[in-house]
């Protein structure tokens, strides 16, 4: 079984409270109302410059077709057919580099270095660049905002992940939505159930992003539901339907004070909740997520489908074995084998190398980790291997995964053997942060048995939020046969530990005082088991730990005693 939280949609377009406090108040004091000025119903006519960014001539390279960038433009035009803005393609440059293609990210030397070299127009001009984001790995796209164009001209634009094209192979996100935040919006979740939101008001507020599509979701009581089909939410291209007059009035405000568009008034007379927009952004996991810098979320491979949960509970249900009750036994040794995989051989961190000090630091955070539940992990093996295909393409259930383990596992059912890798391409590898088997899995699939993370999230990575050593840390408990927090959300057996309280959705960041499952216990945010930061998680409960020793018993022959 895995993790798979797969990619989750994450926005590398964010800014900081004090940034938006002094837009927004910019914008009160310059802005321009088209309804104001204008009583033309003609379309204001945005010139779109698409550079195709690629590390070769063929499609997985990154070389979309034109085929595809057509699709993209009327999927744009389809989306703001009631907007009063018509996209027009005006021309498409061709650049084959491997560097951009690879390592542009907000904000880095990279991108622009790029930007510099392509960018075309003004204010008014749309600049999409679509490159791969092979080392910013869960991120799908990025914006500037219109009020930043006057600070500096050559970053505007849109950047996005080529395979988020119409009909690209980004499962979920493929139907070419974009430049919402070019245009004007913030998140639909901006500030929370707090503050002044999205500075718009018939956005119903939301505590946090919406994924997947979760119809009836509603995270701010008395605010109506969340707006998860909104296109400044976080769901799936196919959840995403519409977006509200108001914030179509605020992109006609903030277009014609910024970027001397005036959109014609059929924007603000015409329109109701079936307008279309596209948002863009960075989109990421656990997630969100740019990789190697600032990993928004968490995002964990080892989901089980419910089917998968009922049939592993009930064969534990069947089979399980009970530890005696030893009090003040010593602690148990699961010995660890660490096979840290690289993309070349140089010792460079960013292809994988992880140094002897960084990998004893990773044990010293496991054996904290569970010091009150009787393990004590011990290191007996540490080997380096150099496969740039391993590194990159491996992800849960793959064939490069399956030939990595066949040719590196050591031991039994009681070894623990952790492989380090990159997660950088292929369905499941960006934005993953790590993946794991459960006890019950290893009799059906014992090569498969063990813990996949990403390299950087071992102490001193550069994962940030997620590189004090705790992905190994929540891995792990999957491997000793623990669920997430919010497995089952409010309703069902949740967990299967009963002093967990139930959690609707998981919790990202460190949200002290979330309570998603009113009655029940604010949510278990510092457990080791949610999605929370490195530095949120801090414990198991007893309950967990009891269900470790059972599952350890049953499914691995490890008996651990009780310490507690």
């Amino acid at each position: 079984m895995v993790d798979q939280l797969k990619f989750l949609r994450t926005c590398g377009t964010t800014l900081t409270d004090a940034e938006i406090f002094a837009a927004e108040n910019h914008f009160q004091a310059n802005k321009i109302s088209p309804s104001d000025l204008l009583a033309s119903t003609s379309k204001a006519i945005v010139n779109v410059i698409f550079h195709v960014v690629s590390e070769n001539k063929t499609v997985s390279g990154g070389d979309v077709s034109d085929s595809d960038i057509a699709a993209q433009i009327n999927v744009l035009n389809k989306a703001y057919s009631l907007s009063g803005i018509t996209f027009v393609l005006k021309q498409t440059t061709r650049t084959v580099n491997q560097t951009w293609f690879n390592l542009v990210g907000p904000g880095n030397a990279q991108q622009m270095e790029m930007k510099t070299a392509l960018r075309q127009g003004g204010a008014a001009d749309l600049n999409v660049y679509t490159v791969g984001f092979h080392t910013t790995q869960g991120l799908l796209g990025y914006a500037t905002f219109p009020s930043s164009y006057s600070g500096k001209p050559i970053d505007d634009g849109v950047v996005v992940n080529s395979r988020t094209l119409p009909g690209g192979r980004e499962t979920n996100y493929n139907l070419g939505q974009a430049i919402g935040h070019w245009v004007g919006l913030f998140h639909t979740f901006q500030n929370g159930c707090d503050g002044k939101g999205d500075y718009v008001d018939d956005t119903p507020s939301e505590a946090e992003p919406a994924f997947g599509c979760p119809e009836g979701r509603d995270t701010c009581p008395s605010d109506g539901k969340d707006p998860i089909h909104n296109y400044m939410d976080y769901t799936y291209d196919t959840c995403m339907t519409e977006f509200t007059n108001g914030q179509v009035k605020r992109i006609g405000e903030q277009m014609a004070t910024y970027r001397n568009h005036r959109v014609s008034k059929l924007m603000f007379t015409s329109l109701n909740s079936m307008l279309l927009l596209g948002s863009l952004f960075a989109f990421r996991e656990t997630a969100a997520n740019l990789r190697g810098s600032s990993l928004e979320r968490r995002k964990c491979g080892s989901m089980p489908s419910k089917a998968q949960v009922l049939a592993a509970e009930t064969h534990f249900q069947a089979h399980r074995l009970t530890p005696e009750a030893s009090f003040g036994g010593t602690s148990t040794m699961i010995n660890v084998h660490f096979h840290h995989i690289l993309a070349d051989r140089s010792k460079d961190p960013k292809v994988g190398y992880i140094s002897k000090n960084q990998t004893e630091d990773q044990m010293r955070v496991l054996n904290r980790a569970y010091t009150n539940a009787g393990i004590n992990f011990t290191l007996v093996n540490t080997t380096y291997t150099v496969d740039k295909d391993w590194f990159s393409e491996v992800g849960p259930g793959n064939s490069f995964q399956n030939a990595m383990k066949r040719s590196l596992r050591s031991g039994g059912a009681a070894d623990l053997n952790v492989y380090t890798v990159g997660f950088e391409k292929g369905d499941d590898g960006p934005g993953l942060l790590g993946y794991a088997t459960f006890p019950s899995s290893y009799a059906r699939n014992k090569i498969d048995d063990g813990v996949v993370i990403l390299h950087s999230t071992l102490p001193g990575g550069t994962t940030d939020k997620f590189n004090l050593g705790h992905t190994l840390t929540h891995e792990t408990g999957h491997w000793v046969g623990l669920y997430h927090t919010f497995q089952d959300g409010c309703s069902g057996k949740g967990d299967y530990v009963d002093d967990t309280p139930p959690e609707k959705t998981a919790a990202y960041g460190c949200p002290s005082g979330r309570d998603t499952c009113p009655g029940d216990g604010p949510d278990p945010i510092h457990n080791f088991m949610d999605y929370s930061d490195d530095a949120c998680m801090t414990s198991f409960t007893l309950g967990q730990i009891d269900r470790m020793r059972s599952q350890m018993l049953t499914y691995r022959n490890v008996t651990l005693p009780r310490l507690l």
